[in-house]
C-alpha cells in the first residue's frame, strides 16, 4: 500500500486472490428438525430425503439450495408426527440463495413463524432473492397463515407444475415481484384466493384454477399480468382486477364462476 509500479510490475493483493469456493453441506435420508434450524453455507439436498420437522420449527436457508428429487424419490418437508402441531416455514432468505432449485418436493402441514425481524405468512417463502426454479412441487394441509408459497422482493422466479390443494387461507402470494412465471399448475380449492398479486409482473399460463372460496387470481396494488391457456372454473370470482393494476387474458375458459371478471377501485 502506497508503493509505485512499473508497467511490466503488477503487483499481488491478498483480495484479489482467488476465493475458494464454499463447500455444499449434503442432506440426505431422514432429518430430524425439532427447533430452528438456519443454514448459511450452499446446500445440496438428495433424492427420497425426508425432513421431519417439530411443532413450530423453521428451516432457514440463507444461501443456495439444491434440492433435487426424482419422481420416484420426492424430497419430503412433513410434521414429525400426525398427532404433532403444524410445523412453521421452509424460508429462502437473501441474494445469496440466487439460482437455487427446488423440484420434485411434497411440503406438507406446514403453516408460517418468525425468525428475528422476519414474519414468514407461509410454509414455503422465498423472500428477497433472483433466479429461482421451483419444479414439480406439491403443497397441503397448511395451517394457521395466510399462504402456502410467499414471494415477496424477488425476480426471475420460474414456477412450474405445482399443485396446491385446499389452501387454508390463500394458496399463492406474490408481492412486489417481477418477471415470476406461473405455469403448467394447479390450484385446487384454496379457502381465499388461488393466486394473490400485489404491485407485481407476471405470467400465468397453461394452469388450472378450481374452486376458490374467493378469487381465481387476484390482480391488484399496480400489477400487471399476463394470463393465458388457463382454465378459470367454480371460484367466487374468476378474476378480479382492482387498484390500478392491468390484465391481459387470451385462449382461456372461464366456466361456472359466480362472477367471471370483476375490475373496480378498492
Amino acid at each position: 500500500e502506497g508503493s509505485q509500479k512499473n508497467k511490466i510490475n503488477k503487483i499481488i493483493y491478498k483480495k484479489h486472490q482467488n476465493k475458494k469456493k464454499e463447500e455444499y453441506l449434503e442432506f440426505s435420508n431422514i432429518i430430524n428438525i425439532n427447533k430452528n434450524l438456519v443454514i448459511n453455507k450452499p446446500v445440496k439436498i438428495l433424492p427420497g430425503t425426508i425432513f421431519l420437522l417439530n411443532d413450530n420449527s423453521n428451516i432457514i436457508f440463507k444461501n443456495q439450495v439444491l434440492a433435487l428429487g426424482t419422481i420416484d424419490k420426492p424430497i419430503k418437508f412433513i410434521k414429525k408426527t400426525n398427532e404433532g402441531k403444524s410445523w412453521g416455514t421452509v424460508a429462502l432468505l437473501g441474494k445469496k440463495t440466487n439460482k437455487s432449485v427446488f423440484s420434485n418436493i411434497i411440503f406438507d402441514g406446514g403453516s408460517g413463524g418468525n425468525f428475528k425481524q422476519y414474519y414468514f405468512t407461509s410454509m414455503f417463502s422465498i423472500h428477497n432473492t433472483n433466479n429461482i426454479e421451483i419444479n414439480n412441487v406439491e403443497f397441503k394441509n397448511n395451517t394457521k397463515y395466510d399462504d402456502m408459497l410467499h414471494i415477496v422482493y424477488s425476480n426471475n422466479i420460474n414456477l412450474n407444475k405445482l399443485r396446491f390443494v385446499n389452501a387454508f387461507s390463500d394458496a399463492l402470494d406474490i408481492d412486489v415481484s417481477s418477471n415470476i412465471q406461473v405455469s403448467n399448475s394447479e390450484f385446487i380449492n384454496p379457502l381465499n384466493d388461488s393466486i394473490d398479486f400485489m404491485e407485481s409482473d407476471a405470467k400465468v399460463e397453461n394452469s388450472t384454477i378450481v374452486g376458490s372460496g374467493d378469487k381465481g387470481i387476484s390482480i391488484g396494488e399496480n400489477s400487471n399480468i399476463y394470463v393465458s391457456n388457463t382454465l378459470i372454473k367454480e371460484n367466487n370470482i374468476g378474476i378480479a382486477v382492482k387498484d390500478n393494476s392491468i390484465a391481459n387474458i387470451s385462449t382461456s375458459r372461464f366456466l361456472d364462476n359466480t362472477i367471471h371478471i370483476s375490475a373496480y377501485k378498492k
